[in-house]
Protein backbone atom coordinates (compact mmCIF):
# COMPACT_ATOMS: atom_id res chain seq x y z
CA UNK A 1 0.00 0.00 0.00
CA UNK A 2 2.72 2.28 0.68
CA UNK A 3 4.39 2.25 -2.92
CA UNK A 4 1.17 2.59 -3.97
CA UNK A 5 -0.31 5.42 -1.92
CA UNK A 6 2.87 7.28 -2.62
CA UNK A 7 3.35 6.25 -6.20
CA UNK A 8 -0.29 7.25 -6.93
CA UNK A 9 0.53 11.05 -4.66
CA UNK A 10 3.13 11.68 -6.85
CA UNK A 11 1.39 11.05 -10.04
CA UNK A 12 -0.92 13.79 -8.73
CA UNK A 13 1.79 16.10 -7.59
CA UNK A 14 3.97 14.25 -10.42
CA UNK A 15 2.80 12.40 -11.50
CA UNK A 16 3.11 11.16 -12.79
CA UNK A 17 3.54 10.81 -12.83
CA UNK A 18 5.68 9.63 -11.56
CA UNK A 19 7.97 8.38 -12.68
CA UNK A 20 16.56 12.74 -17.62
CA UNK A 21 19.64 14.52 -17.90
CA UNK A 22 20.40 17.95 -16.76
CA UNK A 23 20.21 20.84 -18.42
CA UNK A 24 23.39 23.09 -19.44
CA UNK A 25 24.49 26.23 -17.86
CA UNK A 26 22.95 29.53 -18.98
CA UNK A 27 18.95 28.49 -20.10
CA UNK A 28 18.43 25.43 -18.08
CA UNK A 29 19.32 27.66 -14.89
CA UNK A 30 16.29 25.49 -12.53
CA UNK A 31 18.49 22.77 -12.62
CA UNK A 32 22.12 23.65 -12.71
CA UNK A 33 21.70 25.15 -8.87
CA UNK A 34 20.63 21.72 -7.42
CA UNK A 35 23.46 19.76 -6.00
CA UNK A 36 23.64 15.95 -6.47
CA UNK A 37 22.20 15.55 -3.09
CA UNK A 38 19.88 19.09 -3.09
CA UNK A 39 16.83 19.52 -0.33
CA UNK A 40 14.61 22.02 -0.58
CA UNK A 41 16.17 24.59 1.54
CA UNK A 42 19.09 24.61 -0.38
CA UNK A 43 17.35 25.96 -4.05
CA UNK A 44 16.96 29.75 -4.37
CA UNK A 45 13.33 30.67 -5.82
CA UNK A 46 12.57 32.42 -9.01
CA UNK A 47 9.35 33.66 -10.48
CA UNK A 48 6.84 30.97 -11.06
CA UNK A 49 5.52 31.24 -14.45
CA UNK A 50 2.26 31.60 -15.38
CA UNK A 51 0.05 28.66 -15.59
CA UNK A 52 -1.56 28.11 -19.41
CA UNK A 53 -4.83 29.56 -19.66
CA UNK A 54 -7.44 27.34 -19.42
CA UNK A 55 -9.81 26.21 -22.25
CA UNK A 56 -13.45 25.32 -21.80
CA UNK A 57 -14.26 21.88 -20.86
CA UNK A 58 -15.30 19.71 -23.62
CA UNK A 59 -18.66 16.94 -23.40
CA UNK A 60 -16.56 13.84 -24.64
CA UNK A 61 -17.05 10.34 -25.01
CA UNK A 62 -15.13 8.69 -22.37
CA UNK A 63 -11.40 8.29 -24.07
CA UNK A 64 -12.30 10.26 -27.24
CA UNK A 65 -8.78 12.06 -28.47
CA UNK A 66 -7.09 13.05 -31.23
CA UNK A 67 -4.40 15.68 -32.41
CA UNK A 68 -6.97 18.47 -33.33
CA UNK A 69 -9.76 17.78 -31.00
CA UNK A 70 -10.79 18.37 -27.39
CA UNK A 71 -9.28 17.40 -24.44
CA UNK A 72 -8.19 13.76 -23.46
CA UNK A 73 -11.34 12.78 -21.27
CA UNK A 74 -10.37 10.47 -17.71
CA UNK A 75 -13.48 9.60 -16.58
CA UNK A 76 -12.29 6.91 -14.09
CA UNK A 77 -10.14 7.28 -10.40
CA UNK A 78 -6.62 6.79 -10.31
CA UNK A 79 -7.75 3.78 -7.50
CA UNK A 80 -11.15 2.70 -6.61
CA UNK A 81 -12.07 4.02 -2.70
CA UNK A 82 -12.32 0.58 -2.04
CA UNK A 83 -8.78 -0.55 -2.94
CA UNK A 84 -7.04 -2.65 -0.06
CA UNK A 85 -3.69 -1.56 0.66
CA UNK A 86 -0.82 -3.85 -0.96
CA UNK A 87 2.46 -4.25 1.23
CA UNK A 88 5.54 -2.07 -0.52
CA UNK A 89 8.96 -3.70 -1.87
CA UNK A 90 11.24 -2.14 1.25
CA UNK A 91 10.59 -0.43 3.99
CA UNK A 92 11.67 3.15 2.38
CA UNK A 93 8.33 3.03 1.07
CA UNK A 94 8.95 3.73 -2.03
CA UNK A 95 9.88 7.24 -3.61
CA UNK A 96 8.51 10.50 -3.55
CA UNK A 97 10.53 12.25 -6.34
CA UNK A 98 12.13 10.98 -9.69
CA UNK A 99 15.83 11.68 -8.38
CA UNK A 100 14.72 9.31 -5.59
CA UNK A 101 13.73 6.72 -7.84
CA UNK A 102 16.77 7.15 -10.44
CA UNK A 103 19.11 6.62 -7.89
CA UNK A 104 18.07 3.84 -5.99
CA UNK A 105 16.67 1.66 -9.00
CA UNK A 106 18.15 3.02 -12.37
CA UNK A 107 22.00 2.62 -13.76
CA UNK A 108 23.78 5.36 -15.10
CA UNK A 109 24.86 5.94 -18.37
CA UNK A 110 26.93 9.37 -18.44
CA UNK A 111 23.95 11.78 -18.17
CA UNK A 112 21.35 9.22 -17.97
CA UNK A 113 19.80 7.33 -15.52
CA UNK A 114 17.69 4.37 -17.70
CA UNK A 115 15.54 1.77 -16.07
CA UNK A 116 17.80 -1.86 -16.43
CA UNK A 117 14.81 -3.39 -18.22
CA UNK A 118 14.46 -0.37 -20.84
CA UNK A 119 18.05 0.23 -21.09
CA UNK A 120 18.03 -3.26 -22.07
CA UNK A 121 14.90 -2.38 -24.58
CA UNK A 122 16.91 0.48 -25.92
CA UNK A 123 20.72 -1.42 -26.48
CA UNK A 124 18.15 -4.26 -28.61
CA UNK A 125 17.13 -1.81 -31.36
CA UNK A 126 18.50 -1.03 -34.20
CA UNK A 127 21.15 1.42 -33.18
CA UNK A 128 20.96 3.78 -36.05
CA UNK A 129 17.15 4.05 -36.46
CA UNK A 130 15.84 7.03 -35.04
CA UNK A 131 13.06 6.55 -31.89
CA UNK A 132 11.22 8.83 -29.68
CA UNK A 133 12.30 9.15 -26.34
CA UNK A 134 11.49 10.50 -22.99
CA UNK A 135 13.57 12.72 -20.67
CA UNK A 136 12.85 14.35 -17.16
CA UNK A 137 15.26 17.06 -15.90
CA UNK A 138 16.89 15.86 -12.61
CA UNK A 139 16.67 16.79 -10.01
CA UNK A 140 14.22 18.72 -11.31
CA UNK A 141 11.23 20.57 -9.61
CA UNK A 142 10.76 18.13 -6.46
CA UNK A 143 13.69 20.15 -4.90
CA UNK A 144 12.46 23.86 -5.97
CA UNK A 145 11.88 25.88 -3.15
CA UNK A 146 8.82 26.66 -4.39
CA UNK A 147 7.47 23.47 -4.05
CA UNK A 148 8.75 22.73 -0.89
CA UNK A 149 5.45 22.63 1.32
CA UNK A 150 4.44 19.70 -1.15
CA UNK A 151 7.68 17.63 -0.87
CA UNK A 152 7.28 18.17 2.69
CA UNK A 153 3.52 16.38 2.99
CA UNK A 154 5.21 13.81 0.69
CA UNK A 155 7.30 13.30 3.58
CA UNK A 156 4.68 13.37 5.91
CA UNK A 157 3.01 10.68 4.21
CA UNK A 158 5.90 8.21 3.76
CA UNK A 159 6.45 8.88 7.68
CA UNK A 160 2.94 7.99 8.70
CA UNK A 161 3.05 4.62 6.32
CA UNK A 162 6.19 3.82 7.84
CA UNK A 163 4.59 4.13 11.22
CA UNK A 164 1.63 2.30 9.85
CA UNK A 165 3.41 -0.81 8.73
CA UNK A 166 5.47 -1.31 11.94
CA UNK A 167 2.13 -0.79 13.76
CA UNK A 168 0.26 -3.69 12.01
CA UNK A 169 3.54 -5.42 12.04
CA UNK A 170 3.74 -5.18 16.22
CA UNK A 171 7.04 -3.46 15.63
CA UNK A 172 5.95 -0.14 17.22
CA UNK A 173 7.34 0.15 20.71
CA UNK A 174 4.29 0.99 23.15
CA UNK A 175 7.10 3.39 25.27
CA UNK A 176 8.21 5.43 22.23
CA UNK A 177 4.75 6.67 20.67
CA UNK A 178 1.24 8.08 22.34
CA UNK A 179 -1.73 5.84 21.74
CA UNK A 180 -4.01 8.29 23.81
CA UNK A 181 -5.46 9.63 21.29
CA UNK A 182 -9.02 10.51 19.78
CA UNK A 183 -9.79 9.96 15.95
CA UNK A 184 -12.10 12.64 15.79
CA UNK A 185 -9.53 15.25 15.90
CA UNK A 186 -8.01 13.98 12.93
CA UNK A 187 -10.84 14.70 10.08
CA UNK A 188 -8.90 13.71 7.18
CA UNK A 189 -7.94 10.34 8.42
CA UNK A 190 -11.42 9.37 8.91
CA UNK A 191 -11.58 9.66 5.87
CA UNK A 192 -8.86 6.78 5.03
CA UNK A 193 -8.62 3.51 4.34
CA UNK A 194 -6.99 2.98 7.44
CA UNK A 195 -10.27 3.86 9.54
CA UNK A 196 -10.39 0.36 10.66
CA UNK A 197 -6.71 0.06 12.13
CA UNK A 198 -7.29 3.55 14.04
CA UNK A 199 -6.98 1.21 17.26
CA UNK A 200 -3.57 0.06 16.39
CA UNK A 201 -2.12 3.91 15.69
CA UNK A 202 -0.08 6.04 17.85
CA UNK A 203 -0.94 9.84 18.05
CA UNK A 204 2.47 10.75 15.42
CA UNK A 205 0.45 9.01 12.80
CA UNK A 206 -2.65 10.45 12.76
CA UNK A 207 -0.39 14.20 12.88
CA UNK A 208 1.78 13.23 10.44
CA UNK A 209 -1.10 11.69 7.97
CA UNK A 210 -3.39 15.00 8.80
CA UNK A 211 -0.35 16.83 7.47
CA UNK A 212 0.37 15.26 3.97
CA UNK A 213 -3.54 15.31 3.36
CA UNK A 214 -3.90 18.61 4.23
CA UNK A 215 -1.88 19.23 1.06
CA UNK A 216 -2.61 16.37 -0.91
CA UNK A 217 -6.26 16.19 -0.57
CA UNK A 218 -7.26 19.93 0.36
CA UNK A 219 -5.16 21.77 -1.85
CA UNK A 220 -4.84 19.43 -4.79
CA UNK A 221 -5.74 21.85 -7.52
CA UNK A 222 -3.33 24.11 -6.54
CA UNK A 223 -0.88 21.73 -6.44
CA UNK A 224 -1.36 19.95 -9.99
CA UNK A 225 -1.65 23.94 -11.11
CA UNK A 226 1.81 24.21 -9.54
CA UNK A 227 3.58 21.00 -10.76
CA UNK A 228 2.19 21.92 -14.40
CA UNK A 229 3.71 25.10 -14.44
CA UNK A 230 7.16 23.87 -12.92
CA UNK A 231 7.18 20.92 -15.44
CA UNK A 232 6.96 23.19 -18.18
CA UNK A 233 9.85 25.42 -16.94
CA UNK A 234 12.13 22.77 -16.48
CA UNK A 235 11.29 21.03 -19.53
CA UNK A 236 11.50 24.14 -21.59
CA UNK A 237 15.25 24.63 -19.95
CA UNK A 238 16.73 21.46 -20.08
CA UNK A 239 14.81 21.22 -23.88
CA UNK A 240 16.81 25.10 -24.89
CA UNK A 241 20.21 23.70 -23.46
CA UNK A 242 19.95 20.37 -25.38
CA UNK A 243 18.79 21.99 -28.35
CA UNK A 244 21.95 24.02 -28.14
CA UNK A 245 24.18 20.46 -27.94
CA UNK A 246 22.37 19.61 -31.43
CA UNK A 247 19.48 17.37 -29.73
CA UNK A 248 15.99 16.81 -31.78
CA UNK A 249 13.96 17.83 -28.66
CA UNK A 250 10.37 19.05 -28.56
CA UNK A 251 7.97 20.02 -24.99
CA UNK A 252 4.54 18.86 -25.76
CA UNK A 253 1.38 19.69 -23.79
CA UNK A 254 -1.76 17.54 -23.06
CA UNK A 255 -4.63 18.93 -21.66
CA UNK A 256 -7.39 16.17 -19.95
CA UNK A 257 -10.87 16.60 -17.86
CA UNK A 258 -11.12 14.43 -14.78
CA UNK A 259 -14.16 15.02 -12.83
CA UNK A 260 -15.19 18.42 -14.37
CA UNK A 261 -11.54 19.77 -14.32
CA UNK A 262 -8.95 20.85 -16.71
CA UNK A 263 -5.44 19.81 -15.98
CA UNK A 264 -3.11 20.40 -18.29
CA UNK A 265 0.59 18.28 -18.21
CA UNK A 266 3.79 18.55 -20.13
CA UNK A 267 6.81 15.90 -21.07
CA UNK A 268 10.13 16.73 -22.74
CA UNK A 269 10.64 14.13 -25.77
CA UNK A 270 14.16 13.61 -27.98
CA UNK A 271 13.55 12.06 -31.58
CA UNK A 272 17.50 10.48 -31.91
CA UNK A 273 18.64 6.99 -32.60
CA UNK A 274 20.41 5.02 -29.69
CA UNK A 275 24.15 5.65 -30.96
CA UNK A 276 23.03 9.70 -30.68
CA UNK A 277 21.68 8.94 -27.00
CA UNK A 278 25.11 7.50 -26.20
CA UNK A 279 27.11 10.02 -27.41
CA UNK A 280 24.89 12.68 -26.10
CA UNK A 281 25.27 11.03 -22.82
CA UNK A 282 28.90 11.91 -23.05
CA UNK A 283 28.70 15.22 -24.30
CA UNK A 284 25.78 16.81 -22.58
CA UNK A 285 25.74 18.92 -19.09
CA UNK A 286 23.66 18.02 -16.23
CA UNK A 287 21.19 15.00 -15.52
CA UNK A 288 18.47 13.41 -16.98
CA UNK A 289 15.85 10.02 -16.55
CA UNK A 290 15.31 8.51 -20.03
CA UNK A 291 12.25 6.88 -21.10
CA UNK A 292 11.54 4.61 -23.92
CA UNK A 293 7.63 4.50 -24.65
CA UNK A 294 5.60 3.68 -27.24
CA UNK A 295 4.42 5.92 -29.77
CA UNK A 296 0.48 6.58 -28.05
CA UNK A 297 2.16 8.28 -25.48
CA UNK A 298 3.56 10.60 -27.89
CA UNK A 299 0.22 11.21 -29.46
CA UNK A 300 -1.55 11.83 -26.35
CA UNK A 301 0.70 14.85 -25.69
CA UNK A 302 -0.43 16.42 -29.22
CA UNK A 303 0.55 20.12 -28.66
CA UNK A 304 3.46 21.01 -29.35
CA UNK A 305 4.84 23.95 -27.03
CA UNK A 306 8.33 24.41 -27.72
CA UNK A 307 10.11 24.68 -29.81
CA UNK A 308 7.37 27.49 -31.25
CA UNK A 309 6.22 27.00 -34.33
Amino acid sequence: MKRTCIALICALALILTLTGCGAAQGDAAPQDNVPAEATPAEITPTALPPTPAATAVPTLAEGSHGADEAPFVRADSWFPEDAAPETPRDPALGYITSYECAQAEDERIGCFYIEPARLEAIRALPQDEKRIFNLVPLPGYAYDARYAHVLEALEANRSAMSIYYKAMAGELPAEDYDFDVDPDDYPLAKLSWYRDDFDKLPREWFELYEKGQEVMRLDSENTQKLASALTLEYDTAAAKALSKAGADVQVRKMTEVYDGKENVSYILFITATPEELWTLSETAGGLYMLNLYEDDLYALYDTPVWPEG
